[in-house]
């Protein structure tokens, strides 16, 4: 892949300027340690991500872009109807959930995102600790820059999994941003290595996939090549031919999501980013808005990094680790730009949603653990070096903590082998939920539309059949995004108890069977499935010991049902 073509140096931890981003190539690298490399970090991603499938967000992805190539696949559901912003995702990986199982997409999809993941790591790591295949190395300084390239990697996830401040995350289920951020990496490598105009085509194919992960980190790395005051920063003038190509690539990101409100009313526009912000996002986009606790305990963690962060930077002596901090320092401005935003426009939520719809907090829950990540691997890596002193002793912790995170998360996963996105369910619920999803999709037809329960994402992926409504699938265009608010609030009504407090309903049958039917009137569904704790009187199809399948009356000419 001509993209990819190896530009190795070895490089000290502290380089002096003059080499900095010295672009020309050592001795030709071992491509068998490469590979090596390259295979244990694809390793540490799938300890971290390789859940069975599917994952959080796969069952929002996956059937999305089976539905945009196959609209035969869950007809009538207004989500999947909806508008498509991931074209670039559909057209190069979203395909595969057409062609074959979707569990089979996912994984295929996934060890596709977490290789260039990987591969924008070695290529990063290879800038900052040295070529690991480079001839000219001794086998001592080839080994500890490739154990602080793999160690910096796992403890780069490991600080996303424990640190982040707004739930972001970069290696889990499939989905367009997990290759965004791979293609991040792979443009910081190559601004490290002064290839400018190759970084910033990258930085457009990060946007392509997903515009917001993208478009933050271009701002980000111009930042830091602002800020650069050494006399290596390369000029304005010399980067068009990468800026302006990596702009005409980003387009593919960039105007489906602008024409997300097109034709829309302001206030319908307004309207739907309150919802995404306020109602379905606030953990994410509008943190002042969480519960106390909840906020206490993501700043306190969040900001014991940001402090990690400040003490490695202020000791830091690598160029080339300087320019991480940078683009790390860039991120956590916008962080501080989200708060200021939320905490002065929160009292009008319509104006803040306008404002707050845009991630600002996305970017530094992953951009200041790399930073940490990659300054502590290069530290440890330079006092495991210094032999008989105690900070051999330090240098290890950074490799022992990221290898019981790692650990922790097999133990984890061997114990409960759950797919992230059901993990509401016990093994035994989950087991009669597939079944009973297996039975619809064996008997009901093809057009059934489904009342199902509120938190049951997975119902798409297993029976193959659409739902009138669930709260995980918020649709991305402003008109869909109302339109969604408006039926969640029909299908499950919060009910005041006798003190006056709301409590929401989060099951069809909980509501009796004259509510059912005139849901499924007006959602036009056919059938019913729910838990069987709650009992309907309707023409029973199927049961197990937890989940049911209802027939609903067929509407009558005038509307009424039978």
């Amino acid at each position: 892949m001509p993209a990819f073509a190896p530009l190795s140096v070895a490089v000290p931890l502290a380089a002096p300027a003059a080499d900095v981003y010295s672009t020309k190539s050592a001795a030709r690298p071992d491509r068998r340690q490469r590979a090596l490399v390259w295979l244990m970090l694809l390793t540490v991603c799938f300890v971290v991500g390789g859940s069975p499938p599917p994952d959080v967000n796969e069952t929002h992805y996956l059937t999305k872009a089976r539905h945009y190539w196959d609209p035969s696949f869950c007809p009538g559901d207004a989500f999947l109807d909806s508008a498509d912003p991931h074209l670039i995702f559909y057209w190069t990986v979203g395909w595969l959930a057409a062609v074959a199982p979707l569990a089979t997409a996912a994984w295929i999809g996934r060890f596709a995102a977490w290789g260039l993941i990987a591969w924008g790591w070695l290529r990063l790591g290879e800038q900052l600790y040295g070529d690991q295949s480079d001839a000219h190395a001794s086998r001592q300084r080839e080994l500890s820059a490739a154990l602080a390239t793999v160690t910096s990697a796992a403890l780069w996830l490991a600080l996303i999994e424990y640190t982040n401040f707004a739930g972001e995350w970069v290696v889990g289920g499939v989905e367009g941003k997990c290759f965004a951020y791979g293609f991040v990496l792979c443009g910081l490598a190559a601004m490290l290595r002064g290839a400018w105009n190759r970084a910033w085509i990258f930085m457009g194919l990060a946007s392509a996939f997903h515009v917001l992960v993208g478009g933050w980190s271009v701002l980000a790395a111009a930042g830091a090549w602002a800020t650069q005051r050494d006399g290596t920063r390369p000029a304005l003038r010399g980067m068009l031919p990468g800026l302006v190509a990596g702009g005409a690539i980003a387009c593919g990101g960039l105007v489906p999501a602008v024409w997300l409100e097109r034709g829309v009313p302001p206030e319908t526009a307004a309207e739907a980013a309150r919802i995404y912000v306020f109602d379905r996002l606030p953990h994410h986009l509008a943190p002042l808005t969480l519960p106390g606790d909840e906020l206490v305990r993501r700043a306190l963690r969040f900001g014991v990094l940001t402090a990690a962060f400040v003490a490695l930077a202020v000791g830091n002596r690598s160029k080339k680790q300087a320019f991480i901090d940078r683009f790390a320092a860039g991120s956590l401005a916008f962080f501080a730009i989200g708060l200021i935003l939320e905490a002065v426009l929160g009292g009008d939520q319509l104006v803040a949603a306008r404002w707050l719809r845009y991630y600002w907090f996305r970017l530094a829950d992953v951009a200041v653990p790399l930073a940490v990540a990659t300054s502590a691997a290069g530290l440890a890596r330079r006092w495991f070096e210094e032999r008989g002193s105690w900070r051999q002793l330090v240098a290890a912790a950074p490799l022992a903590w990221s290898a019981w995170v790692l650990l922790g998360m097999t133990a984890a996963r061997w114990q409960q082998p759950q797919p992230r996105a059901a993990r509401r369910l016990s093994p035994p619920a989950l087991a009669d939920w597939q079944d009973a999803c297996a039975w619809i999709d064996a008997n009901l037809p093809a057009d059934a539309l489904l009342l199902t329960p509120k938190h049951m994402q997975t119902f798409k992926w297993y029976a193959h059949r659409g739902d009138a409504g669930n709260w995980k699938d918020v649709p991305q265009d402003a008109a869909s995004v109302v339109a969604w608010r408006k039926r969640i609030d029909e299908l499950f009504p919060s009910v005041a108890d006798e003190e006056g407090t709301l409590w929401p309903v989060n099951s069809p049958a909980a509501q009796g069977a004259d509510r059912v039917i005139a849901l499924g009137r007006e959602c036009s569904a056919t059938h019913v499935l729910d838990r069987r704790t709650d009992v309907l009187p309707l023409p029973l199809l199927y049961a197990n010991e937890h989940f049911a399948v209802y027939e609903l009356p067929a509407p009558m000419p005038d509307g009424t049902t039978e």
